[in-house]
């Protein structure tokens, strides 16, 4: 089922839209502008959900992720920081969500469950386990060839 858009998100959206047409990738939009174009409070559910369509907008039409500022703003990722950054964070972030499920499993009684539930979540937390493992591998690493090296390393002469 299609839902109708309200007027005022439309007209919301379309004056955020023109205020930052001209704001560059690094860029931080205060929470006081988005808030004056939004015509709501963000701490209201009007204001946040016009903020996140905003956002949504910027994603999906500009290609431009945000990362929100905590009482700053909403920042503009850099190609950098886009390309590396937001994958090493979103890696970090389902690692969180796997541990998570995988501590909340833990306090389950399996003598309440019938046999083919407790074989169902046995697998289900060994996938989970496994698939932490693999992010975390994948973060290192990600984090090992994101670090920045010298420009001209020095090299060790061998003395013979």
């Amino acid at each position: 089922m299609q839902f109708q858009e309200r007027e005022d998100h439309t007209e919301a959206l379309e004056r955020m839209q023109a205020a930052f047409a001209s704001a560059k990738r690094g860029d931080v939009l205060p929470y006081a502008q988005l808030e004056a174009m939004a015509g709501a409070s963000r701490k209201e559910p009007d204001g946040d959900y016009r903020i996140g369509k905003f956002r949504r907008w910027l994603e999906n039409d500009k290609g431009i992720v945000t990362w929100c500022i905590p009482n700053v703003g909403v920042r503009l990722l850099t190609d950098a920081e886009q390309a590396i950054d937001e994958p090493h964070k979103a890696q970090r972030r389902s690692y969180r969500q796997l541990n998570r499920s995988c501590r909340r499993t833990r306090h389950v009684e399996a003598d309440r469950l019938s046999l083919h539930q407790r074989r169902a979540m046995f697998a289900t937390v060994q996938a989970m386990r496994y698939e932490r493992l693999l992010i975390g591998r994948s973060n290192r690493e990600l984090g090992e060839t994101v670090r920045g090296t010298e420009t001209l390393p020095k090299r060790n002469r061998k003395i013979a």
